[in-house]
């Protein structure tokens, strides 16, 4: 039984078992086309990554293979100028973004079940195509209430393709919403 005869898309994760056909089926995806030398650094650096425990993206490894390939395919659509998130206990969360899209300046407001929520669809209300949140996951990187956070999510377009991308930093919010504006550019890019 195929994931598509359940209505669900075959999806590539990268690891640390990653193989060689599977790397180069995603950089095709993406218009990006190693040598074989280059494949087998970008497939190296890579493992190393997947090695340490840190989740690899899409948009990691196309940053991967542009370092390895010596090339920039940074394709910036969506280009963040300004976010405000107002939540409370008595207040509705609502978070209004200003960001420049393929150029043109856009301003939309949306309100969510928290401050993340509503930050995530006040983006996806002016992003240049129809996007669905499908996956988010958050992960503490150090202790304390003034820890790092690592964000990773995953978005569908469209046509069901989906592509995953992260964010990091000392704000919940902010690092998904750099997750989120990482996925927008990706798939652009794509």
């Amino acid at each position: 039984m195929t994931p598509e005869m359940v209505g669900h898309r075959r999806r590539l994760t990268l690891g640390k078992h990653v193989g060689r056909h599977a790397v180069r089926q995603m950089l095709t995806d993406a218009h990006i086309d190693p040598d074989d030398t280059q494949l087998d650094a970008i497939i190296e650096k890579v493992k190393a990554v997947a090695s340490r425990g840190k989740r690899v993206t899409d948009a990691d490894l196309y940053e991967i293979a542009e370092t390895v390939m010596g090339i920039e395919l940074n394709n910036k659509v969506f280009d963040l100028q300004d976010i405000a998130i107002m939540t409370g206990n008595h207040a509705l969360p609502t978070a209004s973004v200003r960001a420049k899209v393929n150029g043109t300046e856009h301003v939309f407001s949306a309100v969510g079940n928290g401050p993340v929520d509503a930050a995530l669809k006040a983006i996806l209300g002016i992003t240049p195509s129809k996007l669905q949140l499908r996956e988010f996951n958050i992960e503490a990187i150090s202790g304390g209430s003034d820890a790092m956070c690592h964000v990773t999510i995953a978005v569908e377009d469209e046509h069901g393709k989906i592509f995953d991308a992260s964010g990091s930093g000392d704000d919940i919010i902010l690092s998904s919403v750099e997750a989120l504006v990482n996925a927008v550019n990706l798939i652009n890019r794509v």
